[in-house]
């Protein structure tokens, strides 16, 4: 039976499925007190180091490799799945049905990776002996989380940092320009600044985007619309590449903060309402959950604003969306909400043209 017959014939047989590979994914920390996310970057720093790849061999159900002390985290195992073009998914469903053999595909999957000549290279965390990433040893430019957040503060004068999240070997960190609050109503402050996200493994590119806060709750609002947002691949001038996007990113995040002074006055009604919880539903990092939690907080808002539950403005429902980043489960999960705050505000304004 092939692997792709004995995958079917578990997903009609098997009322439930088993672990499949066990790898380890770290928790996401968020470090309100900027000295200590300081000290644990630069521990992340110390503790990284890249681990030629000549010997790997078998890998075990729980991502150790046979015969050493290493081993893969799902973020690695991710990567060796792309390298070799099977999905992660697929042979994470082989291992749920029959661990033997897809031991035996993943045997194969390393063989083919680390080839005698393949040249790649092991982003091993020491303190964990945990491979967190697999790199091409001569396309790979490093990045260390640590620098990219010193080209955070110094490509821009008077950005500070006001926040910042470290999951494993990812980062994410938000800089704000303190002396230049702006208020999009009374009592409204908001401050425009940059966020940037990084790998140190270089799984992922470095993210730099448009980055804006509301002082009275730190609801965050991250870019994803193009203009406010680039990635920059681990190759060739990284270094530079961040430093020059960063610069962009802060010029242009008060785009923003003219469209939500936009939002403030823009008053939606029946058809617009239905429009935008459709909206929330289907658009990226959004759901029914979201949707439902939108009405709810966009409806408060109003109230204490002074109007009924009916007089909703567009920037209602933007806090409204963008205050359910808080509770996010995961680093990915809450800059997902904080884009979709981005797309709710740019979905629904539109600056007047002279």
């Amino acid at each position: 039976m092939s692997i792709r017959e004995k995958l079917a014939a578990a997903a009609s047989t098997t009322p439930t499925v088993k672990r499949g590979f066990v790898l380890d994914e770290p928790n996401t920390l968020r470090f309100k007190n900027i000295d200590q996310f300081y000290v644990a970057l630069k521990d992340q720093e110390d503790s990284w180091a890249p681990v030629p790849a000549d010997g790997v061999g078998r890998i075990d159900i729980d991502g150790r490799i046979v015969g050493g002390d290493l081993k893969l985290s799902r973020a690695a195992f991710s990567d060796l799945c792309q390298f070799t073009g099977i999905p992660h998914k697929f042979i994470n469903q082989l291992a749920c049905i029959d661990p033997q053999q897809a031991l035996d595909v993943v045997e194969t999957m390393v063989g083919s990776v680390f080839q005698a000549g393949s040249n790649k290279t092991l982003m091993v965390d020491t303190r964990y002996n945990r491979v967190e990433g697999i790199v091409g040893a001569e396309t790979y430019s490093p990045l260390s989380n640590r620098q990219a957040v010193d080209y955070l503060l110094s490509a821009v004068p008077g950005l500070s940092l006001a926040s910042g999240w470290l999951c494993g070997p990812s980062m994410r960190a938000a800089a704000l320009t303190k002396e230049r609050p702006l208020e999009v109503q009374k009592g409204d402050i908001v401050h425009v600044g940059v966020s940037i996200e990084n790998a140190i493994h270089g799984d992922r590119s470095a993210k730099i985007r448009d980055y804006v806060e509301r002082l009275v709750c730190t609801n965050g609002m991250t870019a994803m619309k193009d203009g406010n947002f680039e990635a920059i691949i681990h190759r060739g001038d990284v270094d530079f590449l961040v430093a020059q996007a960063i610069v962009r990113a802060a010029t242009t995040a008060e785009d923003i903060v003219l469209r939500a002074g936009i939002a403030v006055d823009k008053f939606m009604f029946a058809n617009d309402i239905r429009a935008m919880r459709t909206f929330l539903r289907d658009s990226p990092g959004g759901s029914q959950a979201i949707e439902t939690a939108a009405v709810k907080g966009a409806q408060e808002e109003a109230e204490k604003e002074g109007r009924s539950p009916e007089e909703l403005t567009v920037w209602n429902w933007v806090n409204a969306v963008t205050e359910q980043a808080h509770g996010a489960p995961s680093l990915k999960r809450r800059m997902d909400i904080e884009g979709l705050g981005h797309s709710v505000l740019f979905r629904f304004t539109e600056p007047a043209t002279v």
